[in-house]
């Protein structure tokens, strides 16, 4: 996938988390990897480490069996 963005603010996983953040949630959750590649990045690239954590779903469901 190739995107062209003015600024690095301006790319989607930063968007997202901003979201994320705004809503205080303190999980974002998906099951494509590719995703999930880009939210861990758009979380580090906020400075969110400490607000938002980027999941797997399947992540989130072997944490609730155990």
């Amino acid at each position: 996938m190739w995107s062209d963005f003015e600024t690095e603010q301006d790319r989607m996983a930063n968007i997202r988390v901003r979201d994320a953040r705004a809503m205080e949630a303190d999980t974002i959750v998906t099951t494509c990897p590719f995703c999930l590649i880009n939210m861990v990045d758009g979380v580090k690239s906020v400075n969110a480490d400490e607000q938002v954590a980027a999941k797997d779903l399947a992540e989130l469901v072997l944490e609730a069996a155990l």
